[in-house]
């Protein structure tokens, strides 16, 4: 029954996640979708004042050519020419914000899209939270399982040992195998180089999002996804996200389990044992009742 409360409570965190991620890509669309249509003028009357006041000069050395480009360069760099919203434009930014990875290549440039994130991160944070601990408990205890099995099954012991601390070190194993292999990936395609990419999904996977570098899935500078860069990008977030909450779970079983018993710990050990005694001295009178 237990085990079946638990499946029903992980469906249920994870369906009201989705459904909360769809939530708010849908309002992020309708308020930022018309944002960089006026981004973009701006743009267009400052890339022609900028070229309009570069032209009007007579270029009489190589000082003044440096200063020109310098001009152009800042243009390009500090006014980029904005690019358009889409619906997965809202799935991008709604993802980096309840998972508070916040890498800050897509944000909200509207006074209404940033009161809605604000508002919307307080609800989607906790439901993110709540969905991640109950998919790494559920690892964790599928790991220790394994571990169990594959110790009396395999090597015959009738009592493993120590399975708090080899459940921990499988764990930092699989993440580590994990994290390394997407990062091999996105190295072949970002055009990366593999300690680049270690360290992009590191930062990402323990949600503290510098930003600096974002993978993407092509390699490129724009800020919104394909669908398949999407995908690629919110499997190996989702993922890695849940083992960081394994090895969280794991490493708190295995503290637990070293630390001495506390007189709570004691309390507890002898109520269950006089709840058994009480239950074993019952059971006569209530068989000779019955007879």
């Amino acid at each position: 029954m237990e085990s079946n409360y638990d499946i029903r409570t992980l469906i249920f965190r994870t369906f009201m996640v989705v459904a909360y991620v769809c939530f708010g890509s849908g309002i992020f669309y309708l308020l930022e979708r018309d944002e960089p249509l006026r981004e973009a003028a701006k743009f267009e009357e400052y890339y022609n004042k900028t070229m309009s006041s570069i032209l009007g000069r007579s270029i009489t050395n190589s000082t003044e050519m440096q200063i020109i480009m310098a001009e152009i360069r800042r243009t390009f760099l500090q006014e980029s020419y904005p690019i358009e919203w889409d619906f997965l434009g809202g799935v991008n930014i709604t993802v980096h914000a309840i998972t508070t990875i916040g890498y800050g290549n897509t944000v909200p440039k509207t006074v209404a899209g940033r009161m809605f994130l604000i508002i919307y991160a307080t609800i989607g944070i906790p439901l993110m939270a709540m969905m991640l601990t109950t998919l790494g408990d559920k690892v964790k205890h599928a790991i220790r399982s394994s571990l169990i099995s594959f110790e009396r099954n395999i090597l015959k012991r009738s009592r493993p040992q120590n399975i708090q601390r080899k459940s921990l070190i499988a764990v930092f194993v699989i993440t580590a195998i994990f994290l390394c292999s997407v990062s091999a990936i996105s190295a072949k395609v970002e055009n990366w180089e593999f300690s680049l990419a270690l360290y992009v999904w590191f930062v990402t996977f323990t949600t503290i999002g510098f930003g600096d570098y974002v993978p993407q899935g092509s390699g490129k500078i724009d800020p919104l996804y394909t669908p398949l860069e999407l995908a690629y990008a919110l499997i190996a977030f989702f993922l890695g996200l849940v083992l960081i909450a394994t090895i969280l779970h794991t490493l708190s079983d295995w503290i637990n389990s070293k630390r001495p018993p506390t007189t709570d710990d004691l309390k507890r050990s002898l109520g269950r044992m006089t709840g058994s005694l009480s239950t074993h001295k019952e059971e006569p009178s209530t068989n000779i009742a019955e007879t």
